[in-house]
């Protein structure tokens, strides 16, 4: 007997490998999965500005950076005496105005660089509800917990997310023509705008997603929400809030990806680094041990056995490591 209706899928000729220099942009669910590239050494950059769950804001941050058009101060709002800007989250806050404008500008330009020379950009979004600023009309990439009468709650439907998504998709191209731009909807559930409120959203970006790409070129569909849903489908692959997948749910996606993204000389790479990289987060009991001063030979052994592209990225492991040999 079947008891779930697992999904069977398959991508559209998209191979990534370790020499892949992947761009991820969204919400907390691209921070998750751009995290478990990161953490096996790809060469990843993760959410310059932040988390993001609108596609609104994700667009205009985008188009900001290929236009190069820098932040000035009234780009700023002052509020309990610190500088912040609505196209970040709040981890980009100062008592500085010009340092504060200063680091935004210095992380544009590196986005920029990332946009037109990137492999691969992952965008997932997490909602299609938004909050407009009732002064300026624009939508915000994160209210900063100011108080809600600064905001009017707005609903953006698939057809207005596409336009955008098409718009910028092809200025992107223009700058970078062979990205290929991987597009995922978060499973996280939104559960305070309502569950039905929470439905209403993801199905606007699934459909707006799919317009976006049988409008463009090199764009694809990752089904992290599916995966979640329709085929885990059980509240005991989500954490304690019921909300946000569990760490199984995520090494379940990860699998799925990486099974269908890396080729079998990719996949013995990247269970080599694994291996490594555990060994490098092991505590030893007794780090003066002769047993332990093996295996720390060892590991320094099976970075050193690396390719150059690749042992580089284990630099300051490989300082820690040394420094630790008696």
């Amino acid at each position: 007997m079947k008891f779930r209706t697992e999904l069977n899928w398959k991508s559209s000729g998209v191979k990534l490998n370790l020499q892949s220099n992947l761009l991820f942009i969204g919400s907390c669910f691209a921070e998750n999965i751009g995290k478990k590239f990161q953490s096996l050494k790809f060469k990843t950059t993760l959410n310059s500005n932040g988390i993001i769950f609108h596609p609104i804001p994700i667009y205009e941050i985008l188009n900001r950076a290929l236009q190069n058009q820098p932040y000035t101060a009234n780009d700023l709002v002052f509020r309990n005496n610190m500088y912040f800007s609505w196209l970040h989250n709040s981890q980009h806050f100062h008592k500085n105005e010009s340092s504060l404008l200063k680091s935004l500008n210095e992380q544009q330009s590196n986005l920029q660089l990332q946009l037109k020379t990137a492999s691969h950009l992952f965008l997932t979004f997490g909602t299609a509800w938004g909050y407009k600023l009732t002064n300026e009309e624009r939508i915000v990439a994160n209210c900063h917990k100011i108080d809600s009468s600064n905001f009017k709650k707005n609903f953006s439907t698939s057809n207005e997310i596409a336009q955008i998504g098409i718009e910028t998709l092809h200025l992107l191209q223009k700058e970078n023509p062979s990205l290929q731009v991987l597009f995922s909807i978060s499973p996280v559930r939104h559960i305070k705008d309502g569950i039905i409120e929470n439905n209403r959203s993801k199905a606007e970006l699934i459909s707006a997603t799919h317009q976006i790409i049988e409008a463009t070129k090199n764009t694809h569909y990752i089904p992290g929400y599916e995966w979640l849903i329709d085929d885990l489908r059980d509240y005991r692959f989500y954490t304690k809030d019921l909300i946000h997948p569990s760490e199984a749910a995520i090494e379940y996606i990860w699998e799925k990806i990486s099974n269908t993204f890396f080729e079998s000389e990719t996949l013995s790479e990247v269970q080599n680094i694994k291996e490594i990289v555990s060994a490098i987060n092991h505590k030893p009991f007794q780090p003066d041990s002769k047993g332990h001063q093996q295996f720390l030979k060892k590991t320094i052994f099976n970075i050193e056995a690396l390719e150059n592209s690749i042992k580089e990225r284990f630099t300051k492991e490989l300082i820690t490591l040394n420094a630790q040999l008696i």
